[in-house]
């Protein structure tokens, strides 16, 4: 944007100017990326109107984009259970890290935050932080029973999670399993709401607050209850 218009005023560019461009840019690229970009032009001219380099923001009058639906990507029962015994035999002290992933549904930041303190076998439940959780809400997961199966044998009293990102790589190749963006945890929400038809459940699992219509927007794929309850047998 700044090459196409960096010597023109903040003041001087019309709704017409920014239609144009994003039209421009944005041909032949799908509706979720002009959404991107007017979101960015958005948040660049409310902070030059709120240091009132000019009046009103002109990417206001810029109709919003409506972008198609996508499904998330989710593994199979039959890629996790694979990727899982490949992992095994790799590096076992991957697996709990997968399995929290696969069985548990946290993010990639709260598994890179969590301690082996924070879950409770006993109690079959793990306790995520506020300081790792976005939004900083607390929450309890539950551990399922597969879940317990595969996390006991690596119990530590304390320490982080070990990871090994070339590890799990080795694993996928070795698997022969592509890796889709966020896949552990949208596999974790399909075949959780499937396989116990809850959604409320699901997303606060999820650490959602309850909030089914993200849910249903952005985790959810539609699986078979027959695969569902595989999912769920899937163990060491």
């Amino acid at each position: 944007f700044i090459d196409d218009h960096g010597a023109s005023p903040v003041a001087s560019i019309t709704t017409f100017d920014l239609e144009a461009w994003i039209n421009e840019r944005c041909d032949g690229l799908t509706a979720r990326t002009r959404q991107h970009t007017r979101r960015v032009l958005h948040r660049f001219f409310a902070f030059a109107v709120k240091r009132a380099y000019r009046d009103g923001n002109p990417v206001a009058a810029i109709e919003k984009p409506t972008a198609e639906e996508t499904r998330p990507e989710v593994f199979t029962p039959a890629q996790v259970r694979r990727l899982m015994i490949r992992a095994a035999a790799i590096r076992p002290k991957i697996i709990p890290h997968l399995a929290l992933g696969f069985f548990a549904g946290l993010r990639a930041s709260e598994l890179a935050g969590l301690d082996w303190k924070d879950i409770d076998l006993s109690r079959r439940e793990i306790h995520v932080d506020p300081a790792v959780a976005k939004k900083r809400r607390a929450r309890y997961v539950r551990i399922e029973p597969n879940l317990l199966a595969w996390l006991a044998p690596h119990r530590e009293e304390e320490g982080p999670i070990y990871y090994n990102r070339d590890a799990v790589e080795l694993a996928r190749k070795k698997a022969k399993v592509k890796w889709p963006h966020n896949v552990m945890r949208h596999s974790f929400g399909s075949y959780h709401l499937a396989a116990f038809e809850d959604a409320g459940k699901t997303a606060a699992q999820l650490g959602h607050a309850g909030d089914a219509g993200q849910l249903f927007a952005h985790y959810r794929a539609l699986v078979r209850p027959d695969k569902a309850r595989e999912y769920w047998k899937i163990s060491p």
